[in-house]
């Protein structure tokens, strides 16, 4: 029997944020930064700055794949920073993302099934997070073991949309295309892309806002941070819930 190996997206396949999307994080770290002094602009600013400082970043790179540490590079030459708060503010933002993030019950399970069916499991991420943070999110919520392997485009400055990301992986796996099977919730990236290359794909579209977390999430006569919380925990409640 030939080899077969599983991938899985991390962020909204395996692992969801409580925020609505993925940009009001950056909202709520504005107002952390804010009361530290470290930023005098408005949060709202900063969310439109922390922003704009990632795609300039990726611009400025041929791969378009850049570090978290690249994009606080930027901004500390933006606020003058020294290094010390350069890495007190990344540190910031990495930290609310862990704590932000709550596991997919039905990935969980899924994943959980195939390993005892003795599958080995990968994780194929295009985010600009260090390999330790995401491993470290994947350990706090069950889903990481020794055997897994973790493909993360930050590292090998290739991304999935553009398929580099899934030839490095068959590459260093040693395996063909037909040997992978990967799941996740973007349709060109994780679902169009990966089956162009002729690896089995899947799309996994339950952690999509639904038509009223949309609705609530748009509602200009909610706060932003409390609407953003809200249609994110109505997602995290219809997830959690037993099929």
């Amino acid at each position: 029997m030939s080899l077969k190996l599983y991938s899985f997206d991390v962020f909204d396949t395996c692992l969801v944020r409580v925020w609505a999307r993925p940009v009001d994080l950056f909202l709520e770290l504005g107002a952390q930064l804010q009361q530290e002094q470290l930023i005098n602009i408005d949060p709202f600013d900063w969310q439109k700055l922390r922003v704009e400082a990632e795609r300039s970043a990726r611009k400025s790179v041929d791969h378009g794949e850049v570090t978290i540490a690249d994009i606080y590079g930027s901004l500390g030459r933006i606020f003058n920073w020294s290094q010390e708060q350069i890495e007190g503010a990344l540190n910031k933002e990495v930290q609310l993302e862990l704590r932000s993030l709550l596991p997919v019950s039905s990935m969980a399970s899924r994943i959980n099934n195939l390993r005892q069916q003795g599958n080995r499991i990968l994780y194929i991420s295009d985010m600009y997070l260090f390999e330790e943070h995401i491993i470290t999110a994947l350990k706090q919520h069950g889903f990481w073991h020794t055997t897994d392997t973790l493909y993360l485009s930050s590292r090998w400055q290739a991304n999935k949309a553009s398929g580099r990301l899934f030839k490095k992986c068959l590459e260093l796996e040693n395996i063909m295309p037909s040997n992978l099977s990967h799941i996740g919730d973007n349709y060109r990236a994780d679902f169009d892309i990966p089956r162009q290359l002729g690896i089995s794909s899947e799309l996994f579209d339950e952690t999509q806002l639904n038509r009223y977390e949309r609705i609530v999430a748009n509602s200009h006569d909610l706060p932003t941070r409390f609407r953003s919380i809200l249609a994110g925990v109505s997602r995290l409640t219809r997830l959690q819930s037993p099929a």
